[in-house]
């Protein structure tokens, strides 16, 4: 499903790809080889480290989800647990943005 306001053309080829089936990340294990190519080419791209750090975390993500799942993510990245946060709302993702630091979620 190609989720964009349209109404949009989509090339040939990725009607194609979007219609291959898709794998299941928590048992295929060519999840972990797409998702390493894929990290590692976004590595090169922001000139940072693909590698693990000591912790097993890696500089680079491949996030699937909302848009706010990426803010939140760099707030979680950015922010200690238990720290004071302002956040200035207006309008609903804002809000969110606040529910999800007043919650600690």
């Amino acid at each position: 499903m190609l989720m964009t306001p349209g109404p949009t053309a989509v090339p040939e080829p990725v009607r194609d790809a979007m219609s291959r089936e898709l794998i299941n990340p928590d048992v295929d294990p060519r999840f972990r080889e797409i998702y390493d190519r894929l990290t590692d080419r976004l590595a090169t791209v922001y000139g940072v480290d693909s590698g693990g750090d000591a912790d097993g975390g890696r500089d680079v993500v491949a996030l699937g989800g909302e848009g706010i799942l990426g803010l939140e993510a760099a707030v979680a990245s950015l922010v200690e647990p238990g720290t004071e946060v302002l956040c200035l709302s207006n309008g609903l993702y804002g809000e969110g943005f606040a529910a999800v630091r007043l919650h600690e979620v």
